[in-house]
């Protein structure tokens, strides 16, 4: 009877102890949330797997389930997240505002991850270099974009397998690293993939939207957008083939997602297939536009 007792008094205590540590832990998790949203990828992914790995351990040296611990870091996850996205939207959208519809020089860097893409593999690019790359291509274009690694040559063109060759314009240089720099994002923390399947798909419903009212639409020649004088022949080429290089990449994103998400959430994956429907429309409105030119 006096081991029992004994057994049940520890097994309280332990259990008492681990319910307090997790409170604790949720509780300076929560203090830090500010500070860990400022974190880079790589730093907040190594607090997030401390998180996950104490919550695994206390739920298996006690029985009890560290519900909060998990839950603040997963929220604070999806709020890093969400202020990425609106991070590279923002800049996008400037991109494209400003868009002048000329080619555009293809950084080493860029074609490295146009390469690994369409292997269905997330670029390893640092996101240091990643986040300078998007920078100098927002705001200076092609040259900008050539200095941000001294002596990296560029291409005039970007290939994609056995696709071949497109000429991209500044803001599809944009997209394609913020696509990348999404995707890195859940190759690190795998929670985030249903929000980066839905994430994804708007950021280049929104391109192919813009560029459509930017060319299409003539919008780049409003005095406070581009300014052009006209919509030329070579605007409308350009701008064909930079949508070309998302719908050739729209598969590999979609199978990348695919390797991350659980079975239960490949639904999420239709948002892509509705993206490809409206990349695949787009080129017979340009043709339309070829006509008369």
């Amino acid at each position: 009877i006096y081991c029992r007792q004994v057994g049940e008094q520890a097994t309280e205590s332990l259990r008492a102890a681990a319910e307090q540590s997790t409170e604790r832990y949720a509780r300076y998790l929560r203090a830090r949330a500010d500070v860990h949203a400022r974190l880079p990828l790589a730093d907040f992914s190594g607090v997030f797997r401390t998180a996950i790995d104490f919550a695994r351990d206390v739920q298996h040296l006690s029985g009890v389930p560290s519900h909060a611990v998990t839950a603040e870091i997963q929220s604070q996850a999806r709020a890093l997240m969400d202020s990425v996205v609106a991070d590279v939207t923002a800049r996008l959208q400037a991109s494209i505002e400003k868009e002048r519809w000329e080619q555009a020089e293809a950084p080493e860097e860029l074609q490295a991850m146009a390469d690994a893409l369409t292997s269905n593999q997330v670029p390893r690019l640092a996101e240091s270099e990643l986040r300078r790359l998007c920078g100098a291509v927002a705001s200076s274009g092609a040259a900008a974009a050539d200095e941000a690694k001294a002596g990296a040559p560029a291409s005039r063109e970007l290939t994609l397998g056995g696709a071949g060759s497109f000429r991209p314009v500044k803001s599809c240089l944009l997209l394609l690293a913020s696509a990348a720099h999404l995707l890195q994002h859940v190759a690190s923390l795998q929670c985030l993939a249903s929000q980066v399947s839905s994430a994804l798909p708007a950021l280049l419903k929104m391109y192919q939207k813009l560029a459509h009212q930017q060319v299409l639409m003539a919008g780049a020649m409003r005095p406070e957008s581009a300014g052009l004088k006209s919509i030329s022949f070579k605007h409308l080429g350009l701008s064909s083939q930079s949508l070309g290089i998302v719908t050739e990449l729209l598969p590999h994103f979609k199978a990348i997602l695919a390797a991350y998400l659980p079975e239960t959430q490949r639904r999420l994956l239709g948002e892509l297939d509705s993206a490809v429907i409206d990349y695949e429309t787009q080129p017979q409105y340009i043709h339309a536009k070829f006509v008369p030119l």
